[in-house]
């Protein structure tokens, strides 16, 4: 069972350079231990408790290919650190109209509590797992994250690059029947939630039906693939009514300098080194720093 300390000693280990790594990882990895130690300086707070959730529920996410088909997924430690990030953070929920700290109704005068991080940006190398880490977050999001009514959606430029998260989380549902399938349903088209009326589609660019979604979590596999910033822009828009929606971007090295993704990633980049202060994006960015030999192993 993945744990919360595992990806917080990744973390140490990546900027004592105890685990060989990049520049964009080490800053990535030394924000955390910085907003670890400091955040709540500014109002940004750590919840283990949700950190340790969203991990707790990789439990009974299992893989769906290969000789592991069928038993549970064990988390690599930069996956654990990805996902302590994205679902740890926390910040007291602003009125936007008021400027007033919203309270919970529970009488104790306690802040509501949402996500920090509204946006992800993630760069792996192939052969990653990102498909399966993202297909979890998916099923995480939709049925799992106490959202009523969450629309999640797995977008990409193409209907088939859609379907690849998606059919990815509907055969984990297929093969957890005694956990993941207590509370899923699915069919060809949708992977649903009846109780809080959630669901989890593939989404793509060619598809006739991108306005009027209300999203709560919307992954966009290999955001290198999008020649325009269209679909990520509508998406945005359209997590605008969520008080924690995530917009997940996550793809492999392209050549594209023009789309999206080049726009995300040199966006990406001024956010680690301190040059833009945006304390809801997050961002990593697995590669190889100026002059590696991409031949040497150990880089």
């Amino acid at each position: 069972m993945a744990k919360v300390a595992e990806g917080i000693r990744y973390a140490e280990r990546v900027v004592a350079g105890e685990i060989i790594a990049c520049e964009y990882v080490r800053l990535a990895c030394q924000r955390f231990l910085d907003d670890l130690a400091h955040g709540e300086e500014r109002g940004i707070f750590f919840s283990e408790p949700r950190a340790q959730h969203i991990l707790n529920f990789y439990n009974f996410v299992p893989h769906v290919k290969g000789a592991l088909a069928g038993q549970p997924i064990e988390l690599m430690d930069w996956h654990v650190f990805i996902l302590i990030n994205i679902f740890g953070f926390v910040i007291p929920l602003v009125n936007e109209e008021t400027g007033e700290t919203v309270l919970r109704n529970d009488g104790s005068g306690r802040p509501v509590m949402v996500r920090r991080f509204r946006t992800a940006d993630v760069e792996v190398a192939r052969k990653n797992a990102k498909s399966t880490l993202c297909s979890g977050v998916g099923l995480y999001m939709a049925g799992a994250d106490g959202e009523g009514g969450a629309e999640v959606y797995s977008a990409a430029t193409t209907r088939d690059q859609a379907r690849i998260v998606f059919e990815d989380a509907k055969n984990m549902v297929k093969k957890a029947k005694a956990t993941l399938g207590r509370i899923f349903e699915f069919n060809k088209l949708a992977i649903y939630q009846e109780q809080t009326a959630s669901k989890f589609e593939p989404l793509s660019s060619d598809a006739n039906n991108l306005d009027g979604l209300n999203i709560h979590c919307a992954i966009v596999d290999e955001l290198h693939a999008h020649k325009t910033r269209d679909v990520w822009d509508v998406l945005e828009t359209a997590t605008g009514a969520r008080l924690q929606s995530l917009l997940f971007g996550i793809t492999t090295a392209g050549f594209n300098k023009e789309g999206i993704c080049y726009e995300l990633r040199d966006y990406a980049i001024k956010v680690l080194r301190g040059l833009v202060k945006d304390d809801t994006f997050f961002a990593i960015i697995y590669t190889l720093d100026e002059g590696d030999d991409p031949f040497d192993e150990k880089v």
